[in-house]
């Protein structure tokens, strides 16, 4: 599979345009990382890669792809930046303050979905069209819990003791995943998800969606100040007879790091 010449790839602080820019970005990628070794897994348009080196350290990507004919046209890719920091030995502050320089965040812009109120929310998800119905009631589950904020809707399918994996090296079962929910709403209440794209591939579901919302309480040691954050998630999941048994939810937390600490855009 090759690169489309305007192939674009977006991430939670960048947005990369054409087929040299990511062939550069993928060459600098291997030189970085080839003390690496990378398991990779696919669900429909999603790529899962698990980077891990001798000693156990390593973190994880998604990467979800727009495919057309012997093509790529266009990417979505979300990387735990603060693990992959961890792994390969840099500062983490360091790192996010040279992020922060370039990144572009707004101030406030008042109420997310005018009119509606920010923790209004209806049983059922707003989905793009096309998408398979299978994923209906996964994504109703997770609208219920972060738009919600009603987190026993996952009980309806997350296995008690589902196999979750988190941003950061997290991991635990369904009661760490709610109490991640929750901590993530914490820091920006008034947050509303939006689900962009999902596949259903055998057992396998996978749902692309993002996170918008205001810096409201302290979050990697920076004071809140009402900027708006954009946050770009991946969830993909195993299922067994209708129930959630495996979960690796992904954001770029070293990503989330750099839009707190950057400077809000003067209009």
């Amino acid at each position: 599979m090759s690169y489309f010449h305007r192939t674009s790839r977006t991430t939670t602080l960048d947005w990369l345009r054409g087929r040299d820019a990511l062939v550069a970005a993928d060459l600098a990628d291997r030189i970085e990382t080839g003390e690496f070794a990378v398991q990779t897994a696919t669900v429909g348009c999603v790529t899962l890669h698990r980077f891990r080196n001798d000693a156990g350290s390593g973190w994880s990507r998604h990467v979800w792809s727009r495919i057309e004919g012997e093509y790529v046209v266009g990417e979505t890719l979300i990387e735990d930046g603060a693990a992959r920091c961890r792994a390969l030995g840099y500062d983490f502050e360091t790192k996010v303050q040279r992020l922060a320089e370039g990144a572009v965040i707004h101030p406030p812009l008042g109420e997310l979905r005018a009119g509606s109120g920010q923790f209004a929310a209806g049983e059922t998800a707003l989905l793009p069209l096309g998408l398979h119905e299978a994923i209906r009631p996964i994504a109703d589950a997770i609208h219920r819990a972060l738009n919600g904020r009603d987190f026993a809707a996952l009980d309806r399918l997350w296995a008690q003791d589902v196999a979750w994996t988190g941003p950061d090296d997290q991991q635990g079962n369904r009661e760490a995943l709610v109490s991640w929910i929750a901590a993530l709403i914490g820091k920006f209440d008034d947050a509303v998800l939006l689900f962009e794209d999902a596949v259903m591939e055998g057992d396998r579901a996978a749902l692309l969606w993002r996170l918008h919302g205001h810096h409201s309480a302290e979050a990697f040691g920076v004071v809140p100040a009402g900027a708006r954050v954009r946050l770009i998630g991946s969830t993909v999941l195993r299922l067994l007879d209708g129930r959630v048994i495996e979960d690796e939810t992904l954001i770029d937390p070293l990503a989330a790091a750099a839009q707190l600490r950057a400077q809000p855009i003067a209009y």
